[in-house]
Order: structure tokens, then C-alpha cells, then sequence
């Protein structure tokens, strides 16, 4: 049987996904340009009620090929995506859908 982590996260029993109060989910379809090696790009996706210091979950639609990914609100109701290419050659990745979860 597997074993419920949740019921242990923290040490005190404290149910980890319920430490979160809000989940906003949006998808948005990005294509992003080709990344030269050692580039990167960035892509804003609106997330309403994503504020600053929320926590950003972001769930690629392809293998990102090597590349570094990051994602944080940058302003109310924004989340950026950065992709970082150190591959050694150029990536460009197809277009499809991101999908986004915002954690407050």
C-alpha cells in the first residue's frame, strides 16, 4: 500500500496541500522563439488574483530539451516563465498549452 506523505509533511501532521489556501489554475498556449545558447526568453501569462510572493507551479506541454525553467508573478495578476538555454546549440521548442498553478 503506498504510503500518505501528506499526513506527515512538516513532522506535526500537517496536510502540506492544506497549507496553501488558494489554487488559481490557468492554461495559456505559448510558443516560445528559439533560444540561442546561453539566452534566455520570457513569457507573461495573466493569472487574475496572482500577487507577489505567491508560489508558481508551472507544468510544460514538451520536453524543454536541457533548458533552465523558472516562473514568478512579477505584478498583480502576472506570472512570467523564463527559459534559460546552456545546452551548447539553439532550442526551439513547438508551441503548446502551459499550464500555470498559482499557490497563495
Amino acid at each position: 500500500m503506498p504510503t500518505d506523505f501528506r499526513s506527515t509533511a512538516g513532522g506535526d501532521g500537517t496536510v502540506l496541500a492544506d497549507s496553501f489556501g488558494v489554487g488559481l489554475d490557468v492554461s495559456a498556449t505559448i510558443n516560445f522563439a528559439s533560444i540561442a545558447d546561453g539566452d534566455s526568453a520570457a513569457q507573461s501569462v495573466t493569472v487574475a488574483g496572482a500577487a507577489i510572493g505567491d508560489f508558481v507551479l508551472v507544468a510544460p506541454p514538451v520536453d524543454l530539451q536541457g533548458l533552465g525553467m523558472s516562473a514568478s508573478v512579477i505584478s498583480a495578476n502576472t506570472v512570467e516563465i523564463v527559459l534559460v538555454n546552456g545546452t551548447g546549440g539553439a532550442v526551439d521548442l513547438a508551441s503548446g498549452e502551459w499550464k500555470v498553478k498559482v499557490l497563495r
